[in-house]
């Protein structure tokens, strides 16, 4: 499943998480311990996680296609 970090406006340790494909976002349940919240009046689904140290190879180890250009390390 193809997702986007972004933490770009953020400096409270978290990233939010985008999905272009809201079912396979409601079928995945969750992502690093948050749920997926897929509102009617959005095209995406998103999920707030806690940023970390390795958190995209994480992500990719699980099998995310992870979309990183709006995202910098901590």
């Amino acid at each position: 499943m193809k997702i986007s970090l972004d933490n770009m406006d953020k400096d409270d340790g978290t990233v939010t998480v985008y999905c272009d494909d809201q079912q396979a976002a409601i079928d995945d349940q969750s992502i690093e311990g948050s749920m997926w919240e897929a509102p009617g009046d959005l095209d995406v689904a998103y999920a707030v996680i806690c940023d970390r140290p390795g958190l995209v190879a994480a992500l990719e180890a699980d099998g995310y296609e992870v979309d990183t250009s709006e995202y910098s390390p901590p």
